[in-house]
């Protein structure tokens, strides 16, 4: 009977050593989740810089650049633009026209602007816009 417990418990302390090891790997590794850290998994095609538009609102954005109509961005939700690097003027528009920001922004070949915009509670006309480089 002795020797069954010896055994058992070896084992469970085997048990234990791996489950120890591989919660300390995991903690090592960490997870990607791209809409919590800010990362956006996406390389711009060679001689471009990629325009990330994070829409944090509830509500859809239209998004100009130079003065041309690029595209709609649905409510919490992202999408990437290709540019060729340099300086670009940027608008955000509510889709009925209510809120709006504007701003030069700088795109750099093989990188990721990023542009985070949320609703500006204490102007209810704006958006409250992050810009990021990645």
């Amino acid at each position: 009977m002795k020797s069954i417990c010896v055994i058992i418990q070896y084992r469970l302390r085997a048990i234990l050593c791996g489950l120890v090891a591989l919660s300390a790997s995991l903690l090592m590794t960490g997870c990607d989740d791209s809409r919590d850290h800010g990362y956006f998994d996406y390389d711009p095609p060679s001689g471009y810089g990629a325009l990330i538009l994070d829409n944090q609102s509830p509500t859809d954005i239209n998004l100009y650049v130079d003065g041309l109509y690029v595209g709609k961005v649905g409510n919490y939700s992202d999408k990437h633009y290709d540019f060729r690097p340099g300086s670009h003027r940027v608008v955000l528009d509510e889709h009925d026209g209510g809120r709006r920001w504007s701003g030069d922004i700088d795109i750099l070949d093989g990188r990721l602007t990023i542009i985070k915009a949320r609703f500006d509670f204490n102007h209810s006309r704006d958006y409250w816009v992050d810009v990021d480089l990645d």
